[in-house]
């Protein structure tokens, strides 16, 4: 009869190590419990065994309020970490505020010196400050396409970012609301679509953009950047009412670390008004570019 048993001992010595680490992490717990043992022994006197503590009421609501000093211990350390959030997110939100504000002013003294604006030079700025906080890599990209007054069946670029110089083209392409991630989100009750499962095999990845993102070939073949992971964000109006444009959030990488989908809405919800923003300050020094008459225009394949 063969007996089959284990060649790794059942204590090893990493199993030791861990042990010990997690015995000094909560010494100082461990240590107050044995002080609370001590205490209600003392108090008991010398007639109560330890079988006896064990079974005693006081002992029992001592133990009670060990563990309630321990959670609210760790409810506060949970509420210093959400407060360093918080401080982190004022801390970003002011430097990007810093660089708008110094973006319009460089915008205006160039107006009053009747000198050319080219927006998109100053989009590409702004859109890498979010880049920069985000620590977004060669094969993320973010890019801001925008409705015109006459023309509801496109929105056209305002500006990109990405480190990738190859993917950092500061065309000022138009993309179709009735295709792809943009459809999705301006179509989406919640205002934004995210995908990160798109198929890494080139054939089948082009399949489903043919097929799901109703593009068409021709489009297929000339995209610069094939995401495999992106999302799309739906901006809106001072008022919140009509939609003004479309925040795009790219990365070559599927299901990306860089880009989750919690990151992304994080810079939808925290940079959302700044970006608006911009957009109403280009509209209101009629600055943006239209389809159809500024030549430079060139169909843009996000998908």
């Amino acid at each position: 009869m063969k007996l089959f048993y284990s060649k790794k001992p059942p204590c090893t010595w990493e199993l030791f190590t861990n042990f010990c680490s997690c015995l000094w992490h909560y010494s100082y717990q461990l240590l107050r419990l044995l002080a609370l043992v001590l205490i209600t022994l003392a108090y008991e006197g010398s007639s109560g065994s330890f079988a006896f503590i064990i079974k005693s009421q006081k002992f029992h609501v001592a133990i009670l309020l060990f563990l309630v000093s321990f959670l609210l211990k760790k409810v506060i350390k949970v509420k210093s970490v959400s407060e360093l959030e918080s401080e982190l997110k004022s801390v970003k939100m002011a430097y990007f505020q810093d660089v708008l504000k110094r973006i319009k002013g460089e915008i205006w003294r160039k107006i009053e010196k009747e000198k050319p604006v080219d927006f998109s030079d100053y989009w590409h700025d702004l859109l890498a400050v979010i880049a920069k906080i985000y620590s977004f890599t060669n094969h993320e990209r973010i890019s801001i396409f925008a409705f015109t007054e006459d023309d509801e069946d496109q929105v056209i670029m305002l500006g990109r970012y990405s480190k990738n110089r190859f993917l950092n083209n500061k065309g000022r392409g138009y993309h179709s609301t009735k295709q792809g991630s943009i459809a999705k989100a301006l179509q989406s009750p919640n205002d934004y679509s995210f995908k990160d499962d798109f198929p890494k095999d080139d054939a089948k990845y082009e399949q489903e953009l043919i097929i799901k993102e109703k593009m068409s070939k021709e489009d297929v073949k000339k995209l610069k950047m094939r995401a495999k992971t992106i999302g799309s964000f739906v901006l809106h109006n001072a008022k919140g009412i009509d939609q003004l444009a479309v925040l795009v959030l790219e990365s070559q990488d599927p299901k990306s670390k860089i880009l989750t989908e919690e990151i992304a809405l994080n810079i939808y919800n925290e940079f959302k008004n700044s970006i608006e923003e911009m957009i109403y300050f280009q509209k209101d020094l009629k600055l943006m570019p239209i389809s159809g008459v500024d030549e430079s225009l060139e169909n843009d394949n996000v998908i």
